[in-house]
């Protein structure tokens, strides 16, 4: 109840604040290593969770494919694109702002977030590869994480704010190898149609909210990892 009550507060000091007042883009650039972040190693990107006895929360967010580096990439290569998030509501949201994974889940005392107690927000996001309508794989290429108690590690988007998010993986094979058609693994070189997805977590709701898709999609192609010269 401490933690919600605090990020509540901090909603209220932002809409009351001059930088409320006007429509700014937030960005961030995680292509780009910070040297503080992961102080105790990283602990990934999470995982989905759910309940059978709750209802699945839907955002009031849209994302959007910006751009990506390149149309073509080998397995292996690693993938830089940006991605647009949108409050389409007409309330503020809270999104996970923090790099480290340590503010989601402090692995040892000597971590800076070890302190942090109550509601977590996490989210990760990347690429859903889709060779048929039904045969997709979501690569994930990066993750933010937030705590109530530390608003350095958050933002809060007014209605119709945007955040824009650059960030950059490796395309590994066994997550493009889970797609299957026909029952049959697909080959490279291929062309795959790409959306780009962005999933949320709030610790204090008991499902994480729907994953939120891109709706115009971009066409990759997709070929094998390069040979070594012998």
């Amino acid at each position: 109840m401490r933690t919600s009550v605090t990020l509540a507060l901090a909603v209220c000091v932002f809409l009351s604040s001059g930088a409320g007042l006007s429509i700014d883009d937030y960005f961030i650039d995680l292509s780009v290593p910070d040297a503080g972040e992961n102080d105790c190693g990283n602990m990934g990107c999470g995982s989905a969770r759910a309940s059978d006895h709750a209802p699945i929360p839907e955002a009031k967010l849209t994302v959007r494919l910006d751009w990506i580096e390149r149309t073509t990439y080998s397995v292996g290569e690693d993938v830089m694109c940006q991605i647009r998030l949108t409050n389409v509501g007409e309330q503020p949201i809270a999104i996970p702002w923090g790099r480290d994974s340590q503010i989601a889940v402090p692995c040892c005392p000597s971590s800076r977030y070890w302190g942090l107690r109550g509601k977590k927000l996490n989210a990760f996001f990347g690429l859903r590869f889709r060779a048929a309508p039904d045969a997709f794989a979501d690569v994930v290429l990066g993750g933010l994480y937030g705590a109530a108690e530390d608003s350095s590690t958050y933002q809060i988007l007014l209605s119709g704010q945007t955040a824009l998010i650059r960030f950059s993986g490796p395309l590994q094979e066994d997550q493009l190898g889970r797609i299957m058609a026909g029952g049959k693994r697909l080959e490279l070189p291929r062309e795959f149609t790409v959306t780009a997805f962005y999933h949320l977590n709030d610790s204090s709701l008991p499902n994480d909210y729907k994953t939120i898709e891109s709706r115009e999609p971009t066409r990759l192609i997709i070929c094998d990892r390069p040979h070594d010269p012998k």
